[in-house]
């Protein structure tokens, strides 16, 4: 069940599942916004206000980009009603700059790993040319040429 989906059913435990899962990319997020950990909470926490209010809104596969979205429009907000500029070049860089959260990591670790044990199964001779053409990128002819086997073999 998707996180959205759940904190339309059942709001706790749906509430829950969304911090761990994406609370702490988003904490981050904030942070890269705010500069301060007391300002980043604060957005962090309204944030996530707002999201579980307006959660029958969120569409698609998209929920951390919405979750996103929401702090920065906050932020912005804020930087308004206190009378500063938007900056509209720092708020980008916030944006492209944004590193995976805890979980995307472990996922990407975890990913890693299931392919480096499946790749350990393989024979050998089909180990070498997997390794070849996706790992290092080579076609079809080239990874025949290094091998010394013929090009529709691999």
């Amino acid at each position: 069940m998707d996180i959205a989906r759940q904190i339309q059913t059942n709001p706790d435990a749906g509430v829950r599942r969304l911090a761990a899962e994406l609370g702490p990319g988003l904490r981050a997020f904030a942070l890269r916004l705010c500069g301060s950990r007391e300002d980043a909470d604060d957005l962090y926490v309204r944030t996530l206000e707002k999201a579980v209010v307006r959660i029958a809104e969120q569409r698609g596969p998209g929920f951390g980009a919405w979750l996103r979205a929401i702090c920065l429009n906050l932020h912005r907000s804020d930087l308004r009603r206190r009378g500063q500029a938007v900056p509209a070049g720092a708020l980008h860089e916030s944006l492209a700059d944004e590193a995976p959260s805890p979980l995307e990591e472990a996922i990407a670790r975890s990913d890693a790993e299931t392919v480096r044990a499946a790749l350990q199964r393989l024979p050998e001779r089909y180990r070498d040319a997997v390794l070849m053409r996706y790992w290092e990128g080579l076609s079809q002819a080239e990874i025949a040429v290094a091998l010394g086997i013929a090009e529709g073999t691999c």
